[in-house]
């Protein structure tokens, strides 16, 4: 069961002569059981809860899962939910009139869920339960919710005492903020009548941002502009509240950008009214005539946000002159005849003049079709590879008969494309099939990360031979000048043991003696030499380090079946050994380094001293210093 706490006041008798009602609670508090039938088959009832408004809420078992069932006054069952991601909730708690949490055993926070009917995944908040004893939430009328936790004192330490469930301080940013552009766009000419704004920004949900224009003929500072009538509001998102209906509020816009082939430059997918492109009519709100004319233009910035998101904006672009169906393609008695000073008169909550209205309505139709003849007059930017969409790419490459696999990606398409010319000329050579596994991984070669070597580089010299110069202007494999240290003291003198060696019946010193190709030798080690440098001649082996994943160890096979002559014998093998001087040493072609592997720590009576191993914390004579010792 349970028990109050704290325990409640005791009420003494009232005196006899105090005036009291004839009867003092004409409808006391009272228990009345609801008979059954209000729980689904199966379910097992464990904990209940009354929120604020006097919702009754029923935590329940399953054989599988928990639910919080309804059940209202009259006992009748009414819509349930089931907890997502925990299993055995015991006890149950409002924490407004939507929002209520739940204490599982192992997990040292209660779980919050947003009431409604049907499945619920927790929203996110934590609150943290600090030194809880494992019992359920303290009911109570009214306040917050608490749990009894452990508060011992040196007379009490077994002392338990509620304690409040706070949840931790969400993410609270800036609600509001302004700034001012301190250079203005110059539009080189004077009298230029600004047209439309372009700008990328991304706008989470109840936030937005107001561009303030204004337009001078002289450079001035946005300080000098001292009138606030001559800033002109242009929003983004929601309009503020206080906004007149006649500022101009952006609309979305659906392609990437108005700049043909130019992608979008937010760092987000792009979502209707939230994300991406933005445009609006340069336009005063407050004027007769809301034609905005002035060689500079200038900017000030006010965001709106919430406490858990701010509006970002990438890039602002303003463009000028406009180019006015009204004026080009209509009569004269069309266009406007209001001139200053009455057109630049201050009228706030007055409408435009009618031939203002007309220009400004053109403006919608302008603003579609202008960008589509940018994109027909930019037609030629699809035959450029970093330019064309991704669907253009295979049709790109029909045109100089590149056909690509399906395996090959995207990205490498577009640069196989720009590199296709110096490809065909290399195709079927070391050199091409380089340059085109460079393209396929991004850089591997020129990184490092790819070794391509014509076998016959693999020939070592792992003893000295004397009297052979091996001496190298340029070695493949280490990469620079070798010199060798050899002493020329006869052709057949030579330092090493003897064995079989590629499968030859010659001894590893013979083979040595005959290494070097001036010297005269017999037919039968002619034979031998020919046949060696014939089992390394037309093939080739790519290393590829092991860091490489298996999807791009088969990306590499594929390049390098595809770029590579019939004749030629290509192997990919990975990398498996660390550099090791005198072992492996070809570092770079079929070793690489290792990131230095840490050194072990001391332990007592296990380490000698001096094989490396170091302390791992400062030594102490008292154990306070370093903390407890560790296993």
């Amino acid at each position: 069961m349970g028990q109050l706490c704290p325990e409640p006041p005791h009420f003494r008798e009232p005196p006899p002569q105090a005036f009291l009602p004839a009867e003092p609670n004409p409808d006391p508090r009272r228990l009345e059981f609801i008979p059954d039938g209000w729980l689904a088959a199966g379910e097992d009832p464990v904990a209940l809860a009354i929120s604020p408004e006097g919702r009754v809420a029923v935590l329940v078992w399953t054989a599988t899962e928990a639910r919080l069932r309804l059940v209202d006054d009259s006992g009748r069952p009414g819509p349930a939910a089931t907890l997502g991601v925990i299993k055995k909730p015991y006890s149950l708690a409002w924490i407004s009139a939507e929002r209520f949490v739940v204490l599982a055993a192992g997990v040292p926070e209660a779980i919050a869920y947003t009431w409604r009917e049907g499945a619920l995944v927790p929203s996110g908040e934590i609150f943290p339960l600090r030194a809880h004893d494992g019992g359920p939430f303290l009911h109570r009328l009214d306040g917050p919710v608490e749990y009894l936790s452990l508060q011992p004192t040196a007379t009490l330490p077994a002392h338990r005492a509620p304690r409040p469930l706070v949840a931790i301080s969400q993410l609270s940013l800036a609600r509001a903020a302004s700034a001012t552009l301190a250079a203005p766009l110059d539009s080189g000419q004077a009298g230029t009548v600004w047209h439309r704004l372009y700008v990328d920004a991304r706008l989470p949900a109840g936030t937005g941002f107001t561009l303030l224009v204004a337009a001078s003929d002289t450079a001035e500072s946005p300080a000098q502009i001292a009138d606030a009538d001559d800033w002109y509001p242009h929003h983004f998102g929601p309009a503020p509240a206080g906004a007149e209906r006649a500022e101009p509020v952006a609309a979305w816009v659906r392609r990437e950008s108005e700049i043909p082939g130019q992608p979008s430059l937010i760092d987000s997918p792009i979502e209707r009214d939230l994300a991406g492109l933005f445009t609006v009519l340069i336009q005063r709100a407050n004027r007769p005539v809301r034609t905005l004319v002035g060689r500079f233009l200038h900017f000030k910035i006010a965001f709106r946000g919430h406490l858990h998101a701010t509006p970002c904006v990438h890039a602002i672009r303003a463009y000028g002159p406009r180019f006015s169906y009204q004026d080009k393609y209509l009569p004269a008695l069309y266009r406007e005849s209001l001139f200053s000073p009455e057109a630049d008169a201050v009228a706030p909550g007055q409408s435009s003049t009618r031939p203002d209205f007309l220009g400004r309505f053109l403006a919608n139709f302008e603003g579609v079709l202008t960008p589509i003849e940018d994109d027909i007059a930019a037609s030629w930017l699809l035959t450029d590879p970093e330019r064309t969409p991704d669907a253009g790419i295979d049709w790109l490459g029909s045109w100089i008969g590149v056909a690509f696999e399906p395996w090959y990606p995207a990205a490498q398409r577009r640069l196989h494309l720009q590199k296709a010319p110096e490809l065909h000329r290399r195709r079927g050579t070391l050199r091409g099939v380089r340059l085109a596994l460079d393209i396929a991984t991004a850089g591997g070669v020129r990184d490092g990360r790819i070794v391509v070597l014509e076998d016959f580089w693999f020939r070592r010299t792992l003893q000295t031979v004397l009297g052979v110069s091996l001496d190298k202007e340029h070695d493949e494999l280490l990469g620079g000048p070798v010199v060798s240290g050899n002493s020329k003291v006869g052709h057949t003198l030579f330092l090493g043991e003897e064995k079989r060696f590629f499968g030859y019946d010659v001894t590893r010193k013979k083979f040595l003696a005959l290494f070097d190709a001036d010297l005269d030798l017999s037919a039968r080690d002619q034979s031998v030499v020919d046949d060696f440098f014939a089992s390394l001649a037309h093939r080739v082996t790519i290393v590829v380090h092991e860091q490489a994943t298996p999807d791009e160890l088969k990306l590499i096979e594929r390049v390098a079946a595809v770029q590579s002559p019939a004749h030629l014998i290509v192997r990919v093998r990975p990398a498996d050994r660390d550099f090791i001087v005198g072992l492996s040493a070809l570092l770079g072609a079929d070793t690489y380094l290792r990131p230095h592997p840490p050194a072990d720590p001391v332990e007592v009576n296990d380490t000698i001293l001096g094989d490396g191993s170091v302390l791992s914390r400062p030594p102490a004579l008292d154990p306070r210093l370093t903390g407890p010792s560790q296993s």
